[in-house]
C-alpha cells in the first residue's frame, strides 16, 4: 500500500528469525501530535485523529502500547 496515510511496516527474515523491522510512517501530522504525550493521553486522542471507525483506531493502538 503507497496510499497518504499508509504505515508500512517491513521486517527481515534470517530463515530463523527477524533480524531487523524498518517503519515509514506517511502519517507525521498524527505522529506529531501524538510525540511526548504520556500513553494514557496518546489513546484518549488517537480515535480523533483518523477518519475511519474511531473505535477499531482506539484498540489497535490499545494492542500497539
Amino acid at each position: 500500500m503507497t496510499a497518504a496515510g499508509a504505515l508500512r511496516l517491513t521486517a527481515r527474515w534470517d530463515g530463523a528469525r527477524v533480524v531487523a523491522v524498518a517503519i515509514e510512517n506517511r502519517r507525521p501530522q498524527a505522529a506529531r501530535v501524538l510525540a511526548g504525550r504520556s500513553v494514557d493521553e496518546a489513546l484518549r486522542l488517537e480515535p480523533a485523529l483518523f477518519s475511519l471507525c474511531g473505535r477499531a483506531q482506539a484498540v489497535a493502538a490499545a494492542a500497539a502500547c
